[in-house]
């Protein structure tokens, strides 16, 4: 897909395993999390 980020891009707590589960999902590695 082609998943922007929001805002300033925090993710809520609630979505918080669905973000991780995106990053581990993405192919070319486009999506990093930072903590």
């Amino acid at each position: 897909g082609y998943a922007t980020e929001i805002d300033d891009g925090t993710v809520p707590l609630e979505l918080e395993d669905k973000a991780k589960l995106a990053a581990a999902n993405c192919p070319e590695f486009a999506i990093s999390i930072e903590e």
